[in-house]
């Protein structure tokens, strides 16, 4: 839909499942899809990939997606439902 309407310069980060945490020296952004070895999305790095985009122009009109290594305690099957629950 944003790629259909002219002019329009956008960009739509995609993430993982999103843990709300200060930004990483170790995010990764890749274009469409999280690494299949990775789940998670830290808060703060989906900003500072926002503003990234907003800074440099790149990612225009492309949909980014962006996540990080994390320690099993944050990606275990028990951490999914202490979030969920």
């Amino acid at each position: 839909m944003l790629a259909d309407i002219q002019g329009l310069r956008w960009t739509a980060a995609r993430a993982g499942w999103v843990l709300d945490a200060t930004a990483s020296a170790k995010a990764i952004v890749t274009p469409d899809v999280i690494p299949k070895n990775l789940i998670r999305s830290r808060t703060g790095d989906i900003a500072k990939l926002m503003v990234d985009c907003i800074a440099s122009g790149e990612w225009i009109g492309e949909p980014p997606a962006v996540a990080s290594p994390e320690d099993n305690e944050d990606t275990s099957v028990k951490a999914v439902a202490t979030e969920v629950v």
